[in-house]
């Protein structure tokens, strides 16, 4: 268990001070397997073209498609273990390569569901294989350190960290958060590019600029699984 340490709180300074939409719909009152207002957008900048990213309508709609991705996996896992967790560690670990058990199906199904390819999820199991794939491990590489966020989060984030939600566009990194309120590319792409004068600007929300005078800019992330 490490520490997730933006979105959660994140969410909720934006929600409380940084933004109008203050009141969540419970979970509930959406349909478990309905990601049909989540949009694959692309943008370019000046080393790349087509980098997409998911397009959420607001920060409830984000905040409901994380509930249902967690609540997913969650019953996922559970039905599993329903049915083999009577067998020992050595017979459950052989049953879940017997019938190809992968922990993260749900999320595979929801980036399949949405024709999303670029997910942060499927850039970090690829480090982590590669990883796990060297004789000798050495902690002080592992993957995790520099992809602080639960896999349910990573599945909503593109390779980079991105993603628009409503008219912002909000990047996160290990160090920190960018909350770009015009939802304007050129500056995402002049931060990319190393440009760190952007952070001062009017129209980003940040806590990578200790600077910043935005009341939004500093805040502490909560503990959470990854997985």
């Amino acid at each position: 268990m490490k520490k997730s340490i933006f979105i959660i709180s994140l969410f909720a300074i934006l929600m409380a001070g940084c933004s109008k939409e203050k009141n969540i719909e419970p979970l509930s009152n959406v349909a478990q397997t309905d990601f049909s207002n989540i949009k694959v957008i692309a943008y370019s900048n000046s080393l790349k073209t087509g980098i997409t990213m998911l397009e959420f309508p607001s920060i409830n709609a984000f905040d409901k498609a994380l509930s249902i991705l967690n609540q997913q996996k969650k019953t996922y896992d559970s039905a599993f273990f329903a049915q083999y967790g009577n067998l020992s560690e050595e017979a459950y670990d052989a049953k879940q390569t017997e019938v190809g058990y992968n922990e993260q199906q749900p999320l595979i199904d929801a980036e399949s569901s949405i024709s999303f390819v670029n997910s942060m999820r499927q850039a970090y199991i690829t480090i982590e294989s590669t990883w796990l794939s060297k004789e000798d491990l050495d902690m002080g590489t592992y993957p995790k350190k520099d992809y602080p966020f639960s896999l349910a989060e990573m599945t909503l984030l593109n390779s980079s960290g991105e993603v628009k939600i409503g008219t912002a566009l909000l990047k996160l990194t290990k160090n920190g958060y960018l909350w770009i309120t015009d939802g304007s590319f050129t500056t995402l792409s002049s931060y990319n590019n190393g440009d760190m004068s952007v952070l001062n600007l009017t129209t980003v929300i940040t806590n990578l600029n200790e600077t910043s005078g935005n009341d939004c800019s500093s805040w502490v992330g909560e503990d959470d699984q990854h997985g």
